[in-house]
């Protein structure tokens, strides 16, 4: 046994000084050796804080701050690399896992690492032969311009040929999974999201997102995809492509969609509600990701029902006389349907028409990138079946208060109505129910007022009053004289209309001037016509007489 012990003591040792030879083993000397071949290799300056060596639980190298580019545009918090110690000694050396923590990757970074997959030029020396099993990635981050994916891990398993096996990705807060498998030479994408907000573009929330479809290196056909937000659903595919900059197409479905959100946020200054339903055709390009937004073109028709156009009544702006005080309120519609043209952060509205009760509205209307409105929008307000009712309703009202005044002892003009009864005001606690009254009006005649016929049966009629037209109207200068000398006259002359005769002067009065030329015989002579002068001074001083007048009064 006393051997059995000393092997064990001796293994514990090992154990221990297997532990503690790499903080006596320093690999920082061969820093700046790594930093100038890598930065050869990619052509890019690379840094590096430190370089561990590890045996528990695996033997293992840790490299630290790692910076990549002028600019840091890919940094690396910490990378654990364990290879197999046995493939060591073959032409292959096999390298169990790499985990990567921490990893950042701006957009210049992610334009730069294809070209550096690319082989080396003929006459250098072939690189060292690796094999990779697995890649591991947490906590990492894509940032863009404007925008950023992540946090979120990633694990891709590798075969013996060196080709992915598979490969998952998760954002950290679970919201995203994406599950990716190589067919070939393609890849099988199948992605799901709950609750996720869009990281490009507008901040679009899907409360439960399904994506599938298949990829190339430089491609991607998402023909399969649905989603859930806002009250409604989205049916579509699109294409993209990232070969020589980005390139996206594709078309949606979307049905009964609650627009009042996604209206702020494509355009802060929008103000509608409703349920949109709409079959948009969308295409962009552009050479990056935060690019894609402003390059995105958009058609479709739409509809949207039951809601409200906030911040502009158009119902009253079309019926009032005066331009101050139509802004503010809202134009609520039962349908509200046109065409949109999207482009270059601009938006066109077409064929716009709004129907909402006793409103009719149509038009265009443009805004630019700048925010800037412009169009025409015309309206139509039938207001007559509205106010015949409104007439009705009142004659209603007048003839119930009348009967349930005549039952309660008071004046007509002392009743109120509320919650389905006719009471006394100041009195809730005298109070007749209406359909009481009713009936009262139909089947107990000895209680209704004196004169009043039995039943309920009232009618209106509406018609529209003539407006007076406003005191201070003049018409163009030229026509002042004519317009001064028609308010000379009367409305009425020995029975006929004064106007009429009026109109009839002025005419006989123009006929008259226009043929004093052919009735002036000693002009064509050469001689001169006093009375012929006489009457044309006195036409001008009238014309210029009455203008005058009729300008200042």
């Amino acid at each position: 046994m006393k051997w059995l012990k000393r092997i064990l003591i001796a293994l514990a040792v090992l154990l221990v000084i297997a532990g503690a030879l790499p903080f006596f083993i320093s690999l920082d000397d061969y820093i700046p050796r790594i930093e100038k071949e890598v930065s050869a290799r990619l052509d890019e300056p690379v840094s590096i804080k430190s370089i561990r060596f590890g045996a528990l639980p695996l033997p293992h190298v840790t490299v630290e701050g790692i910076t990549v580019g002028k600019t840091d545009d890919i940094r690396l918090g910490k990378v654990l690399v364990t290879p197999d110690l046995l493939s060591l000694l073959q032409p292959t050396k096999v390298i169990r896992s790499i985990r990567i923590d921490s990893l950042v990757l701006t957009r210049k970074a992610i334009g730069t690492i294809p070209a550096w997959s690319r082989p080396d030029a003929a006459g250098s020396p072939p690189p060292p032969q690796f094999r990779i099993e697995s890649i591991r990635l947490d906590n990492a981050m894509v940032r863009l311009d404007k925008a950023s994916f992540g946090p979120f891990d990633a694990r891709v398993r590798l075969n013996s040929k060196g080709e992915p096996e598979d490969a998952s990705i998760s954002t950290r807060d679970g919201k995203l999974k994406a599950l990716i498998k190589p067919d070939k030479s393609k890849y099988l994408i199948d992605a799901s999201a709950k609750s996720w907000t869009l990281p490009v573009g507008p901040a679009l929330v899907f409360d439960e997102l399904v994506v599938r479809g298949v990829a190339t290196l430089n491609d991607a056909d998402l023909g399969e995809g649905s989603a859930k937000l806002y009250g409604g659903t989205a049916i579509g595919k699109a294409t993209a492509s990232w070969r020589k900059g980005l390139r996206l197409d594709g078309n949606l479905d979307v049905s009964q969609l609650e627009l009042k959100k996604i209206a702020s946020m494509l355009s802060p200054g929008a103000h509608v509600s409703g349920k949109l339903s709409a079959k948009p055709v969308f295409s962009a390009s552009a050479k990056s990701a935060d690019q894609l937004m402003n390059a995105l073109r958009l058609e479709t028709l739409f509809s949207v029902q039951n809601g409200a156009l906030h911040g502009v009544d158009i119902q009253n702006a079309a019926t009032t006389l005066i331009k101050q005080g139509t802004t503010g309120g809202e134009t609520r519609f039962k349908q509200l349907s046109g065409h949109l043209a999207m482009e270059h952060g601009g938006y066109r509205f077409t064929q716009l028409k709004i129907a909402s009760g006793a409103l009719a509205a149509d038009g265009n209307v443009s805004i630019s990138p700048k925010r800037e409105l412009s169009g025409r929008i015309n309206a139509q307000v039938s207001a007559v079946g509205t106010s015949v009712a409104a007439l009705a309703a009142r004659k209603m009202r007048g003839c119930l208060a009348q009967i349930a005044g005549t039952m309660l002892g008071v004046a007509p003009d002392q009743m109120d109505f509320r919650d389905g009864q006719a009471m006394v005001r100041g009195a809730p606690e005298k109070a007749l129910a209406l359909r009481r009254l009713a009936g009262t009006a139909h089947w107990n005649p000895s209680l209704l007022p004196e004169g009043m016929e039995p039943g309920l049966q009232v009618t209106a009629t509406f018609s529209f009053p003539l407006a007076a037209p406003p005191e201070d109207i003049k018409p163009a200068w030229y026509f002042l004289f004519l317009f001064q000398t028609l308010k000379l006259f009367p409305g009425e002359i020995l029975g006929l209309n004064g106007e009429t005769i009026a109109i009839l002067l002025i005419s006989v009065g123009i006929f008259i001037l226009f043929i004093l030329p052919a009735l002036d015989g000693k002009s064509r002579s050469g001689e001169r016509s006093p009375l012929f002068t006489v009457i044309g001074i006195c036409y001008l001083l009238y014309f210029l007489i009455m203008t005058v007048v009729g300008y200042f009064s």
